[in-house]
């Protein structure tokens, strides 16, 4: 008796082993609302940033395609892992999704994207040319997003505001003055990095949470921030002089907002289908909603008189910068990333008109 209850209890546990993880997957390709998916959203956003706003109503709105079979746990500002890690734990499916630049924070990852990530009047800037511009060229960014287990849905872009803050005053006749041996703060991409060297600037690397004290301190002259964050670290008290690019960068494929791939193809058909449809929408509306954001604080600060000079770039300065820049740009990207570079030229050659 004791022998066959032994067997009859290795039997049930190897079922256990095999069975209830099939089950498992199988409820995991299917979810249902009595059996819904909860999903770990992990951003580097704060609760009160538009790009987290937005991360949640993303997520909400997925929710209510899929009838409830499909809801979040949202980790803002790092709480589940850190930004560097946020790659990694996507691939490992620590994480489930998240709206952050996995690009930015570990270029070694996406070599490519991160070096390209900004370029300087790459097209005009309408929601039009940008969207169809990440779309078209998300085969070729994002081309190391499958190697790491990643779904590209949608991109937050938010290239207005990317300006140009200054301790001194511009001159309007010549705006490039203000860089001339000065020491500027910028993004370590390629197309930063060249633009601040070919205005005769000496480009300095840093966080965006140290630009403040920098700037006090004499560290740097200027500085080029997205308009949240100069307004919301008080940059403006260091830095009152701002050069409006409208847009001196154009962001190419935005903040990408992804999932797990694995997790993604694993979902019905319809359900992908409608996933992707909500993140289309999503991209229009935020689109909107961080430009208002942005003339709202440009406007309050001007108001305030704690902006001291406010100067719109005009085309003339635009088109003599952009033939500055585009020869030294395309002669470095072309060294470092030939094939894809040029791919990439084909599809930015078809939004520049």
């Amino acid at each position: 008796m004791r022998k066959n209850l032994l067997i009859l209890s290795l039997i049930m546990a190897l079922a256990a082993a095999f069975i209830l993880p099939m089950a498992s997957q199988a409820a995991k390709r299917n979810p249902t609302p009595e059996k819904p998916l909860t999903l770990k959203m992990a951003t580097f956003f704060s609760n009160k940033d538009i790009r987290q706003k937005f991360t949640k109503k993303w997520g909400d709105a997925i929710t209510k395609v899929t009838g409830g079979a499909i809801k979040f746990r949202y980790f803002p500002s790092q709480q589940l892992v850190k930004a560097k890690e946020m790659s990694d734990s996507l691939q490992a499916g620590i994480i489930d999704a998240t709206t952050h630049l996995v690009t930015a924070y570990t270029p070694e990852d996406y070599p490519f994207s991160a070096a390209v990530l900004l370029l300087p009047f790459a097209v005009p800037d309408k929601f039009e040319a940008v969207q169809g511009l990440a779309r078209d060229a998300a085969p070729v960014l994002f081309k190391e997003f499958d190697s790491h287990n990643i779904k590209y849905l949608w991109s937050m872009f938010t290239s207005y505001g990317q300006e140009w803050f200054f301790s001194s005053e511009f001159d309007p006749k010549d705006p490039a003055a203000n860089f001339r041996g000065k020491k500027v703060r910028s993004p370590g991409i390629v197309a930063c990095k060249v633009m601040v060297m070919a205005l005769g600037a000496e480009r300095v690397s840093m966080s965006s949470t140290e630009v403040y004290e920098a700037g006090q301190k004499g560290i740097i002259q200027g500085c080029t921030l997205g308009f949240s964050q100069y307004v919301k670290s008080h940059t403006y008290e260091v830095f009152p002089n701002v050069l409006w690019g409208n847009s001196t960068f154009t962001v190419i494929g935005g903040v990408p907002c992804v999932m797990r791939k694995d997790l993604f193809e694993s979902l019905p058909e319809k359900m992908q289908q409608d996933i992707i449809k909500v993140s289309r929408e999503m991209e229009k509306e935020f689109f909107v909603a961080y430009r208002a954001e942005v003339d709202e604080l440009k406007d309050k600060l001007i108001k305030e008189q704690k902006i001291k000079q406010f100067l719109v770039m005009d085309d003339a300065t635009k088109a003599e910068w952009k033939k500055l820049m585009n020869p030294k740009v395309d002669e470095e990207l072309s060294k470092k990333f030939p094939a894809r570079w040029a791919e990439l030229k084909k599809v930015l050659e078809k939004y520049q008109q």
